[in-house]
């Protein structure tokens, strides 16, 4: 039988495509933390880097995501979302908007762990961010 891998830690050589496609952040300590464009590091492997004395548990709790395609997805731990992921994500979509130059972006919480390659499957449709910078919430939920 084969192990299951715990893609918090382990980037498979198959997503390298998708980190580097991608424009992925962190938030830490209150700010905004991108991983540099082109990138192929994982959050993990970049709060490594960036934060050596940074435990598993503590980057379990940091809320990070990226931007790709017009979608801007926000998740911790093993991809997924709760109230204090929503709360502070939203604090920091504005930032995001400005920094990364957006028009508009749906704004989704949590993936559905897939294979390494794919495209995971977002978790829940939040709403949509305008030009003017508001966000229109999903009535569905």
């Amino acid at each position: 039988m084969s192990e299951k891998i715990d893609f918090r830690y382990v980037t498979k050589d198959e997503s390298r495509d998708f980190h580097s496609r991608r424009r992925a952040f962190v938030i830490l300590d209150n700010k905004l933390r991108f991983i540099p464009k082109g990138s192929t590091m994982s959050h993990f492997e970049f709060c490594q880097n960036e934060f050596p004395t940074l435990s598993r548990d503590d980057f379990n709790k940091i809320t990070r995501g990226y931007f790709l395609d017009g979608d801007l997805v926000f998740y911790k731990d093993n991809f997924i979302y709760d109230n204090d992921v929503i709360n502070e994500a939203l604090a920091f979509v504005k930032e995001i908007k400005n920094i990364l130059s957006l028009e508009t972006a749906k704004i989704y919480f949590g993936l559905i762990v897939g294979s390494p390659g794919e495209d995971w499957p977002k978790d829940y449709y939040f709403g949509d961010l305008l030009p003017d910078g508001k966000i229109i919430k999903n009535k569905r939920r």
